[in-house]
């Protein structure tokens, strides 16, 4: 292991319903007093509370009393489903859940981007469509100098989301745009470092910079060619 930034981009694939107490309190009508409402409804809704960030929360938890008596007035709310895509985001999610994964992400707001859909497709069993989130890992390595070893800091995000032509779509615009940068280019580094620009590499969903190291404060080796975001580069100014 040695100090250093890498990122890493995964999938999130969502399936998203709008659904209403009504809804929910006709199906406890139908349900044998053992058996458990939330086995029929997706996973997740959206954390409510003054001192939430509308994260996500596990339904059974948070709605454990909606829809027990008749309502009076017929609320809706965002239910969801979330699947991983590939290891990473697989093995992030095991560790605490969701939930605390995404405790400071607005997923109201995100989810916003995307069609609910209607609460009887539930009952009729219509395969719901699959909706993508673009997420971002960024772990920051560095060495312990007074008690050894090294130590590993995470950020994640979600930066973004598929449309329906599967090509990523941002949800804040990059400062630079039209591959701004151009081989060649002497740029400046996150922490102060520098590199050169090697090639631009321009995939649906992960377009990024590969750089060469040419000045080095330790996070990265001169000469290491490392892969960064445009956001991330600033053009050297000679």
């Amino acid at each position: 292991m040695r100090e250093g930034i890498s990122k890493h981009l995964a999938l999130l694939a969502v399936e998203l319903y709008e659904i209403s107490e009504e809804f929910i309190y006709k199906l406890r009508e139908k349900q044998h007093e053992r058996q458990d409402v939330f086995e029929h409804l997706p996973e997740f809704t959206i954390n409510k509370n003054e001192t939430a960030k509308n994260q996500p929360i596990r339904a059974e938890y948070y709605h454990q009393f909606v829809g027990a008596l008749k309502p009076e007035k017929n609320e809706k709310y965002l239910y969801f489903n979330l699947a991983t895509q590939d290891r990473l985001l697989h093995e992030e999610i095991s560790q605490g859940g969701a939930e605390d994964l995404f405790d400071e992400i607005d997923f109201e707001k995100i989810l916003s981007k995307f069609t609910p859909e209607p609460e009887e497709n539930i009952s009729k069993f219509v395969f719901p469509t699959t909706h993508y989130l673009v997420v971002e890992f960024i772990y920051t390595t560095s060495y312990d100098h007074y008690g050894g070893g090294y130590d590993c800091d995470m950020d994640v995000d979600i930066v973004g989301y598929l449309d329906h032509n599967l090509q990523r779509t941002p949800f804040v615009i990059p400062k630079r745009s039209d591959n701004a940068f151009k081989t060649g280019d002497k740029v400046i580094l996150p922490f102060e470092e520098k590199g050169e620009i090697i090639e631009y590499l321009d995939f649906p969903w992960a377009s990024r910079y590969n750089v060469k190291i040419t000045e080095s404060n330790g996070f990265n080796e001169v000469g290491d060619i490392i892969d960064f975001f445009e956001r991330d580069l600033e053009l050297e100014k000679i």
